[in-house]
């Protein structure tokens, strides 16, 4: 019975681990994200006013 119960120990402690470095890699996909989220939200900011301007809207 001890064998079983250090067992699902041993594998609860690595699936701890692997959660936390997939943790660790939302985290950062985040921050990647909110970065080209930033770019690209003024990258379409710029073509509408060409836009804007191209059609003389503006």
């Amino acid at each position: 019975m001890v064998e079983r119960v250090s067992r699902l120990e041993e594998k609860v402690s690595c699936m701890d681990a692997r959660l936390g470095l997939v943790e660790q890699d939302l985290r950062a996909l985040g921050k990647k994200m909110d970065v080209h989220f930033y770019w690209m939200l003024s990258a379409m900011a710029g073509i509408v006013a060409l836009l804007a301007k191209g059609f003389k809207w503006l």
